[in-house]
């Protein structure tokens, strides 16, 4: 059974934000709109943050987290 839902989770932490979604052109239409009303730098795919490393299995559809060392 295929799951067809959508999502886009915005994790924002004092003046880091980034999104997680299940569809790319709605994150970076969201994206668009924040940066309308806020001045943002865009820095990429996010590999670390708060003292955790992240990596994602694009096949399986995993993201996990580590503590950095």
């Amino acid at each position: 059974m295929q799951n067809d839902a959508r999502y886009i989770m915005l994790l924002l932490y004092v003046d880091y934000m980034v999104f997680e979604g299940s569809n790319m052109q709605e994150i970076n239409i969201l994206n668009k709109k924040i940066n309308n009303s806020f001045a943002m730098k865009d820095l990429g795919v996010v590999k670390e943050i708060l003292g955790m490393r992240i990596t994602r299995d694009k096949k399986n559809s995993k993201l996990k987290l580590f503590k950095s060392e």
